[in-house]
């Protein structure tokens, strides 16, 4: 099968898996930006390493309409792509996106950690087909998976891309069937829309709680204001305001409300 595919170092094991298989993948969309939250460094390396043509431009309607006609593509997946793909009206026209929540439930970004942030305790996968409204095609296959207090977005990124990977897999072998089999969603769901800086800001008034959840639900995408400066957190760990905490340059600790917070910077001031 011949597959174009979009997406980011999110699903990077699906993307291997697809590398490493019998089909061929005929080219990688993907989208690159130094300041985004999400990568595509390794899949790109992994596309170039296996020959395989990567764009960073946006694809057209027409483009993708002469690429169905004329054999050079079977199946479109969209896999954590952050632009519009086009999702032409016409018969040979195969496309997918697999999406990391239950949809109805979760459509829009950051469903691991809009999940996390409000406290759900299951997540899952969705492989559904593509269509002009995000996220709102019809649901191929699904996954569902129990989240314990100990999992945070790492963890949940992880696990989705693992799961992804057998789904995909089964679709592939059976795509013809399960595509005239798909169900269309039900009727409401949820949207989440993108977090405001607000949601992902850990400050000097927050309790030792209040910042490991916000930490939990967005790990890297964590900001710190202390100070009149905007930090961007690597990693953080609360402490009891007796130890003292030895530090270097790439350390700060900012006092909470009951606790300290050592926090590892990344390189870059917001």
């Amino acid at each position: 099968m011949k597959i174009l595919y979009f997406g980011s170092d999110v699903f990077l094991p699906v993307f291997n898996d697809l590398v490493n298989s019998s089909h061929e993948i005929v080219a990688l969309y993907t989208y690159h930006d130094a300041k985004e939250y999400i990568r595509d460094e390794n899949i790109v390396h992994l596309a170039q390493t296996a020959k395989i043509p990567v764009h960073h431009d946006r694809i057209s309607d027409d483009a993708m309409i002469r690429l169905f006609e004329e054999g050079k593509i079977d199946l479109v997946i969209s896999a954590e792509y952050d632009r519009r793909i086009p999702t032409p009206k016409i018969e040979k026209y195969r496309g997918v996106n697999i999406h990391n929540s239950l949809l109805p439930q979760g459509r829009g970004y950051f469903p691991i950690e809009s999940r996390l942030i409000q406290g759900y305790d299951y997540g899952g996968v969705t492989i559904h087909k593509m269509v002009e409204a995000f996220d709102c095609g019809d649901i191929m296959l699904q996954e569902r998976f129990d989240i314990s207090q100990e999992d945070n977005d790492r963890i949940l990124y992880q696990r989705c891309a693992q799961i992804a990977r057998g789904m995909t897999l089964s679709l592939l072998d059976n795509l013809e069937y399960i595509w005239n089999n798909a169900t269309p969603q039900p009727q409401g769901g949820s949207y989440w829309y993108l977090p405001k800086a607000p949601d992902y800001t850990i400050t000097t008034a927050m309790t030792e709680q209040e910042i490991k959840h916000i930490y939990r639900a967005f790990g890297r995408f964590t900001r710190v204001e202390y100070s009149g400066e905007i930090f961007a957190v690597e990693h953080l760990v609360c402490y009891n305001k007796d130890i003292v905490v030895p530090l270097d340059e790439n350390h700060i600790v900012v006092p909470a409300v009951n606790c300290n917070i050592d926090i590892t910077l990344q390189k870059n001031i917001i």
